[in-house]
């Protein structure tokens, strides 16, 4: 009888392709359940075997502790200097950047209140 073995509800696109292919390098036999037209159904990839299933979950397992030491690593390495700039910094390095953009600002806070200002004047 098929055995629940990894629900895709959230699951991104890229992860989910990855069990899939970890199950079948691994001769699992497996299928796949859609969420369906309304996608009130369950998404999830089932083992046919309910003798193959501590063994896919197992392979499963080690995939996502592998993923999650990946991501901490790749989220612990420190900030680029960019990041860290201060805004003077920021003016020093692009002075026209940022002028630019402050006139971008006060265009768009002008066109704001413009049309209110003209309510009060009479």
């Amino acid at each position: 009888m098929a055995k629940l073995l990894f629900r895709l509800r959230n699951v991104p696109v890229p992860e989910a392709q990855a069990v899939r292919t970890l199950l079948d390098d691994n001769g699992f036999d497996w299928y796949e359940t859609h969420a369906g037209n309304w996608g009130i159904s369950m998404p999830a990839l089932w083992i046919k075997d309910d003798t193959q299933w501590a063994a896919a979950r197992a392979c499963i397992d080690a995939y996502q502790q592998q993923l999650q030491t990946d991501v901490r690593a790749a989220h612990a390495e420190p900030p680029a200097a960019e990041e860290d700039a201060t805004l003077v910094a920021r003016f020093l390095r692009a002075p026209v950047r940022l002028v630019l953009a402050l006139i971008g600002i006060l265009v768009v806070l002008y066109f704001s209140v413009y049309p209110f200002m003209r309510l009060f004047q009479g």
